[in-house]
């Protein structure tokens, strides 16, 4: 039951909550707790044999006050997973919803812009949950009839497992506002006059053009503000409003015009390639890129390119 609230926690860790706090995150952890201690109470109440031929399911009086308790406290522990798993994959939902575009405004790699990996892990969650209450279906005592059983009902869990570490491990925060900056800002958008906001897409432009600095593939918002002068928070405004887009589509937009010019040049280029020469976090965000940009798979895009030089 720990479990659920700690993939909870890492959620709003990754939109709402920039630390572990133990005063903040405890109350997260209230219903494992009690579930816990009732159940450790119980046990303690009942004789060594008595639980152990109900926990084997050899229980020799099934009317036993102590026998009922065990059952009563395990039912609730089930109980109390099926509560978790809905309303904690329910939560996570709610947030990667409700701050899903902060990414995009931060990050320039399409992979680390989308939430698509917080949303698999949500997912997982939701199959774990499954598993979790079909092996409370199926029993303990069908479990234990055969070693094969124990083997698969575990092996599922752990696959399961794997897989939520795999794919938080992944995902980069969803709302870098509660990462800690090194350095100020103020975190509202700054009150500029039109000549002041055209001498900054200018110095924008200029630094994209001429200093390409969209070939870094780990750039982010934060990075072009240092450079610029200028605050985060007020460069992505100014970005959304004059070029209609976010910050990811943005740097992405001269990575994809850049990928033109090396495809013309290099036509025989291995895909990796064209990712390093272009900026591109990786093979999958260059494709998502291209399509993003152009309407058409990579394939297709250097295709028509390459056809449309020789005419």
């Amino acid at each position: 039951m720990m479990v659920f609230p700690l993939y909870h926690i890492y959620f709003r860790l990754l939109t709402v909550d920039n630390k572990i706090s133990f005063k903040k995150h405890i109350r997260f952890h209230i219903l494992p707790v009690i579930i816990s201690i009732a159940y450790a109470v119980v046990v303690f109440h009942s004789s060594g044999s008595e639980y152990k031929a109900w926990l084997f399911n050899k229980i020799s009086d099934p009317a036993s006050q102590s026998v009922q308790l065990l059952q009563i406290t395990r039912n609730a522990l089930k109980i109390g997973v099926c509560i978790q798993v809905i309303y904690y994959s329910a939560a996570n939902h709610i947030l990667i919803n409700k701050y899903a575009d902060r990414a995009a405004q931060f990050y320039s790699d399409e992979r680390d812009a989308k939430t698509r990996y917080a949303k698999l892990l949500n997912l997982s969650i939701i199959l774990t949950g499954l598993v979790t209450f079909i092996l409370f279906v199926i029993g303990r005592a069908f479990l234990m009839s055969a070693d094969v059983t124990i083997f698969l009902g575990w092996s599922a869990m752990t696959v399961c497992f794997y897989f939520m570490g795999s794919l938080g491990a992944k995902q980069k925060v969803i709302n870098p506002d509660v990462e800690q900056s090194n350095f100020d800002e103020q975190g509202e958008m700054v009150i500029q006059t039109a000549k002041d906001q055209d001498i900054l897409i200018n110095k924008i432009l200029s630094e994209f053009r001429e200093n390409k600095l969209y070939l870094d593939n780990e750039l982010t918002i934060h990075d072009v503000a240092k450079i610029v002068g200028s605050n985060r928070t007020y460069l992505s405004g100014i970005i959304n409003q004059r070029f209609n887009q976010n910050f990811c589509s943005f740097v992405n937009g001269f990575r994809v015009k850049e990928l033109e010019r090396v495809i013309l040049e290099n036509q025989d280029y291995l895909m990796d390639q064209y990712v390093m020469l272009c900026g591109f976090g990786s093979v999958n965000s260059m494709k998502r890129s291209v399509l993003a940009n152009t309407g058409k798979s990579f394939h297709d895009f250097k295709s028509a390119l390459l056809m449309k030089n020789r005419a």
